[in-house]
């Protein structure tokens, strides 16, 4: 059997040499896709951006100028998380059960509101028919719903969502 010598390394001389390469550690970006981040140096793919942004406000407007028949609503699936939570090793290989969150914003008028649906993989998948199925119980459910004339709704590009 071989033994080799170790040598150790002191903590300032590991910090000296990490930063001295510019490494860093951080968060991967998060809900975002192929597309869009293709897009970030493409100057079509901008100014298409700022005008839905422009257009999405424009919608935002319309409940109080078209006397209250509106009723916009921006929803969004959010990355999905694993139940429980845990931070031991062993609980790291395990399967786990994944928890799905549509958020949903209202803007009613002056008034605005969060509403989250959530499930588990174990009650439904994230296609589409179960967004669907959670944006139409959500306006079966939500009383201010009930009297409005039209219904916008906004959701990025996620293609469970469209």
């Amino acid at each position: 059997m071989r033994t080799y010598q170790t040598n150790t390394v002191s903590r300032k001389l590991h910090i000296t040499k990490f930063l001295s390469h510019n490494l860093s550690f951080g968060y991967p970006k998060s809900d975002t896709c192929a597309t869009c981040d293709a897009g970030d140096l493409n100057d079509e793919h901008k100014s298409n951006y700022y005008a839905a942004v422009e257009a999405m406000q424009v919608d935002r407007r319309k409940p109080t100028r078209d006397g209250d028949i509106v009723y916009v609503t921006a929803m969004d699936l959010q990355q999905t998380m694993p139940l429980p939570k845990l931070t031991t090793s062993k609980a790291f290989y395990l399967r786990q059960l994944w928890f799905y969150n549509l958020g949903i914003h209202v803007c009613d008028g002056s008034k605005q509101k969060a509403v989250c649906c959530t499930w588990t993989e174990d009650v439904a998948d994230r296609g589409s028919a179960e967004v669907a199925s959670a944006l139409l119980r959500f306006v079966e459910v939500d009383p201010s719903c009930q009297n409005k004339d039209h219904l916008l709704i906004w959701s990025d590009s996620c293609a469970g969502q469209n």
